[in-house]
């Protein structure tokens, strides 16, 4: 039986780590007819994967934050020759140099090229890196988005017959009803308002928190008892937010959440009045859909891959003008046709995205490359 290695960092929160679970998961559900091996760094959450047979879970530790080059381009591929994989499936941006397998490459986006000073030095040295090797090493390459295709025949110059575009998915979840014993359990422990914007996404440079602060701030003056609730995780950036809203006198206007269990962040979506998400630059931008299937008026930015994601189901702004921002968000918050419309298109448009689906097509991708 061929054998597929599925390589992922699991002990990092973020968008490539729920791309790798959610697969898995849908990996887990199917009759597969080859042995899926995946390579981690700790066996966090992955219990579900014991019910299909053919799948191993092989354990590759990290000691530290900053060994990540060693295990990527030495142990996966020390420990796949040991396991006779014939196809390595590298899923963050990453593939090894060595091994004879075939190797494929998902490319979330290529942010440390577009906006490389959102990145650290070392950073932007590994993950440029990374890329030469991709362009010369990937049999194949998966772009999360056309805008994220585009940018690798820009930036990195590779042909575009060696690019397959699969979407994310979104789970099934997000688009059920929480229950008000639950949502009042939330919003007593958070103590939320009953009228607030959300945003759900690293606390990073890349994700625009200045200019939401700022739009927010404008559309304050119009509808006074509106607060803002910003869930994630912080990035290097927090301080600068810190003194951002320091600036415009909203610290008891703005509650910091940190990251979320799902439970509790499906029911502040079921909670929220505008779910905002300005980022300067995004492979795909799954929180956004998110938000649509739970049914929230949503607001993004019309640049990079979101306008292609949320297409005419939610309202797209230049993340750069916290005035026009602000502005839709009154007209969204005042108008209640837009409102309801909104309501509507969202989980429309985030169904056709399905987990499902990104996993079959990988699948068949595996299968072409044996």
């Amino acid at each position: 039986m061929k054998k597929v290695g599925f390589v992922f960092i699991n002990s990092v929160e973020g968008g490539p780590r729920r791309f790798s679970i959610e697969l898995l998961k849908e990996f887990a559900k199917k009759k597969l007819d080859f042995n899926l091996i995946i390579f981690t760094d700790t066996d966090k959450d992955l219990d579900f994967l014991k019910q299909n047979l053919n799948i191993k879970l092989r354990i590759i530790k990290r000691f530290s934050k900053y060994d990540l080059l060693i295990w990527e381009q030495i142990l996966i591929p020390f420990f796949a020759k040991k396991e006779n994989i014939d196809v390595l499936h590298g899923t963050k941006n990453s593939i090894p140099f060595l091994g004879k397998f075939k190797k494929i490459a998902t490319i979330h986006d290529l942010a440390y090229y577009i906006m490389p000073e959102t990145f650290s030095f070392l950073q932007r040295i590994h993950l440029k890196l990374s890329c030469f090797i991709i362009k010369k090493k990937a049999n194949i390459i998966t772009a999360v988005s056309n805008n994220t295709k585009k940018d690798i025949i820009d930036i990195l110059n590779i042909p575009e017959e060696k690019i397959k575009v699969i979407y994310n998915g979104i789970n099934e979840k997000f688009f059920k009803r929480v229950n008000k014993k639950q949502i009042n359990k939330v919003k007593e422990k958070y103590n939320l308002p009953d009228k607030f914007i959300l945003h759900v996404g690293t606390l990073q440079p890349r994700k625009n928190i200045k200019t939401i602060i700022e739009s927010f701030f404008i559309a304050k003056k119009e509808i006074y008892d509106l607060k803002l609730v910003l869930i994630g995780r912080k990035g290097w950036y927090y301080k600068e937010i810190l003194k951002y809203i320091k600036k415009f006198n909203l610290k008891n206007d703005i509650l910091f959440l940190g990251f979320l269990n799902e439970s509790e962040l499906l029911a502040i979506y079921n909670m929220a009045s505008i779910f905002i998400y300005l980022s300067n630059y995004d492979g795909f931008g799954l929180a956004p859909l998110e938000a649509m299937a739970a049914g929230i008026p949503t607001i993004v930015s019309n640049v990079s891959s979101l306008p292609e994601v949320v297409e005419d189901a939610a309202i797209k702004v230049n993340p750069k003008n916290a005035k026009e921002v602000a502005e839709k968000i009154i007209l969204i918050l005042k108008d209640k046709d837009l409102y309801k419309q909104l309501k509507k298109k969202g989980p429309q448009q985030a169904l056709k995205f399905s987990w499902e689906k990104s996993a079959l097509e990988y699948i068949k991708l595996y299968k072409q490359h044996f």
